[in-house]
């Protein structure tokens, strides 16, 4: 499964509270689905996720991360790397928003 071919979920402590316990990768998006950070854990898509509901030790979080997507995998770390490498090829070679 692609992360492109998931539906977006509100980020809200409701729906990450929803996600399996598993390693994997997400994305944060502002309100028009545009990516702001592309995250992985390999322990708890949960704990991952709910350390980003309203981070306070990052305001361009905070402040634009509305939605989230995941994918479960094995190499988290690996699938991170290569949806960032796919996301900068199609955006001239620029990080998401809240990664720079």
């Amino acid at each position: 499964m692609l992360l492109g071919e998931t539906k977006w979920c509100r980020l809200s402590e409701t729906n990450v509270s929803r996600l399996p316990r598993e390693p994997g990768v997400y994305e944060l998006a502002e309100t028009g689905a545009i990516v702001v950070t592309i995250g992985w854990t390999e322990e708890d898509l949960q704990v991952a996720l709910r350390a980003h509901i309203k981070d306070p030790r990052n305001m361009c979080i905070a402040k634009n991360a509305f939605f989230f997507r995941f994918e479960l995998t094995a190499a988290p770390e690996q699938r991170a790397n290569e949806l960032l490498v796919a996301f900068r090829s199609e955006r001239y070679g620029l990080l998401p928003e809240c990664m720079e």
